[in-house]
């Protein structure tokens, strides 16, 4: 899924080649594009009041919430004059002013996937532990695997 709003990668040109030699050029071309559209819905946020596409992946989403705590929790150096403490404080603190909101959304992103993840996890557990040997997700996975197939 990474990068697939971007026909044009090698490695995603030799994807949709692949998905058209399978179902042909016009599913191939609606499924690229429902698969483009749905991946834009769970990774666009607003920032500001600007849409944007989040990181590609969790680890660089992580990667990134990373920098910006790194940023907003700098601490001011000691041995500094009075007056450039003030000024390093000023700084501090429009920089914390600036990044809350973003840390906050990036957080709040986070959490969902990790969410959703746990959600996903727990319920094939419990359908493992309900005494089905195949969980309904894995089911899924399957069969749409084998009707891909069939055509």
């Amino acid at each position: 899924m990474q990068g697939i709003n971007d026909a044009s990668r090698p490695r995603n040109r030799e994807l949709l080649a692949r998905l058209t030699a399978q179902i042909g050029e016009d599913d191939a071309t609606r499924q690229w594009e429902s698969a483009g559209k749905a991946l834009t819905a769970r990774r666009t946020t607003t920032v500001d009041g600007t849409k944007i596409m989040l990181a590609p992946s969790v680890a660089e989403l992580e990667s990134l919430l990373a920098s910006m705590e790194a940023i907003h929790d700098d601490e001011i150096p000691a041995g500094m004059t009075p007056l450039d403490t003030g000024m390093a404080f000023l700084e501090r603190q429009k920089a914390r002013s600036t990044l809350s909101m973003p840390l906050a959304e990036r957080r709040g992103v986070l959490e969902r996937v990790k969410d959703a993840a746990y959600t996903y996890v727990l319920d094939a557990e419990a359908q493992i532990l309900a005494g089905e040997t195949v969980p309904d997700s894995v089911a899924r996975g399957r069969e749409f695997v084998a009707r891909s197939l069939q055509r």
